[in-house]
């Protein structure tokens, strides 16, 4: 049966649009910093402290209670300095800012009678506790991530967390929920396949600077949240070039269907090259205008036949601050996925162990495409506004028919009033069956036959979304946010 499906917000109709205080809204890419500084003999606080972050226009001064903070600082690790006449210059390096937390960072400042040029260092080590954190939270950073032996996907990265399980399809099972119950995010923006509830492309573990699950006690910004939220934000350019690459080969025991028998240890075609490149755009100021750029070759076999993938992954992101209080980011990502689905038994109890050409296989294809704008009118006050486009694609078909629309197989027939009859299931699992080979009576499928299965589905979701943030006090926050998102959606299968 055919059909094709339009639908709003994931339910049939012909175009969809909706106006909500969504997860969308308000997924977030930017972090906080807040402390004190007082004086190192007597512990009065410091007021009229300058506060900041090292390489970029964040700064802030200490308030009559000797207290700061700095909101809307990126992802990442910083240098923070402050500074005060009569007192030594201290700098705390490698801070680390985490989405949608706030970073602690106190100071203790001494007393300096001649020597104003000197300064201290020292270095930045995490709180224990994040007071801030009320959820269920894993957080993985760039430099843990870079620590694991072997990253080949953001799935089985978090797969290492209690309560936490990948199934076959790579696929994330967070608390016993299903894997449509997982929500995903790339640099803030919702990269979720209408059709599955699931990724719809591709994540590069080795572009990522934070990598976070969130599997309870949901904070409002992720109001549609069930079992899981996936939020992962790539790394930002700077003022100095930088660039790695990083690959892998793999060796297993592949398996002879055919034989029922296990091969030796062997070098296969699991292997994998990434890259990333990142710096000051040429000709214009690093600290507000960079870029960051990556790639990624992935071959997956895995130790069965026909079961394999081959993805291109691609990304850039370019961050611009052509105002001293607007900030500008541009997002483009893109994957692609070659695949073979191997089923040992399909639902006829039909085998197709000694016929591979007729199991399915499966293209995809998928982009994303982003703008944001943060302006801040004081120390106190974000206003964002995002647009981006998310599109993904997705062909599953017999191998031996990739490419020739289902109408067009071998065998194909429709009755008087022009509906299909099933004559191209008849074939593969009742007609044209030699029952003298041994293997027919035993549901092996040979010669041309073929699983007569095929799933087309393409997908887009615009996106709108206007936020905004307030910092009422020194230790309280008020967000809103107000998201449009259009849906074009069309499905055909057999």
């Amino acid at each position: 049966m055919r059909t094709c499906i339009k639908s709003f917000a994931g339910a049939l109709a012909v175009l969809g649009v909706t106006v909500a205080v969504s997860s969308s809204a308000l997924a977030g890419v930017f972090g906080k910093i807040s402390g004190a500084v007082v004086n190192g003999q007597n512990k009065e606080p410091l007021v009229g402290a300058t506060v900041r972050v090292v390489g970029s226009n964040l700064v802030t001064k200490t308030d009559e209670d000797g207290e700061y903070f700095i909101i809307n600082v990126p992802v990442g690790q910083f240098d923070l300095s402050v500074t005060h006449v009569g007192y030594e210059t201290i700098i705390r390096k490698d801070v680390r800012i985490l989405v949608d937390l706030t970073t602690p960072v106190d100071f203790n400042l001494q007393s300096m009678a001649i020597d104003l040029k000197r300064q201290t260092v020292v270095y930045a080590s995490a709180p224990v506790i994040q007071r801030d954190q009320t959820a269920s939270k894993v957080i993985f950073t760039a430099e843990r991530l870079r620590s694991l032996p072997s990253i080949v996907s953001v799935q089985s990265i978090l797969s290492n967390y209690p309560g936490v399980v990948m199934d076959k399809t790579d696929q994330l099972h967070v608390r016993g929920g299903r894997s449509g119950q997982v929500s995903y995010y790339l640099d803030g923006f919702s990269i979720q396949d209408p059709f599955v509830a699931q990724a719809g492309m591709r994540i590069m573990p080795t572009a990522i600077e934070e990598l976070s699950l969130t599997s309870g006690g949901f904070t409002a910004e992720y109001g549609e949240a069930l079992s899981g939220v996936v939020n992962a934000v790539t790394r930002d350019g700077g003022a100095l070039y930088k660039g790695s690459v990083r690959t892998y080969q793999g060796a297993t025991h592949s398996y002879d269907v055919t034989t029922g028998t296990w091969n030796r240890l062997d070098i296969n075609q699991n292997r994998s090259v990434s890259f990333n490149v990142s710096g000051p755009l040429p000709g214009l100021q690093g600290e507000r205008y960079s870029f960051f750029a990556a790639g990624e070759y992935l071959r997956d076999y895995g130790y069965l036949p026909h079961n394999w993938n081959i993805s291109y992954t691609g990304m850039a992101k370019l961050s611009m601050q052509p105002l001293p209080k607007l900030k500008v980011r541009t997002d483009i990502s893109y994957s692609k996925v070659d695949g073979a689905v191997y089923r040992h038994r399909d639902q006829n109890d039909a085998s197709f162990d000694f016929n591979l050409d007729g199991l399915p296989v499966l293209k995809k294809e998928s982009y994303l495409g982003g703008v944001s704008a943060n302006y801040v009118p004081s120390e106190r006050t974000i206003w964002s506004l995002t647009a981006n486009r998310f599109s993904t694609y997705t062909l599953t078909e017999p191998k031996q028919l990739m490419g020739i629309y289902w109408r067009d197989w071998p065998g194909y027939s429709e009755d008087s009033n022009g509906v299909y009859n099933g004559t191209v299931h008849k074939d593969t699992y009742l007609n044209n069956r030699d029952f003298s080979n041994p293997y027919e009576l035993t549901g092996f499928m040979l010669g041309p036959r073929f699983d007569p299965s095929y799933v087309y589905s393409k997908a887009t979701v615009n996106s709108v979304t206007a936020n905004w943030v307030q910092q009422i006090t020194k230790t309280n926050q008020i967000k809103i946010g107000m998201t449009y998102d259009q849906y074009h959606v069309k499905r055909d299968s057999k």
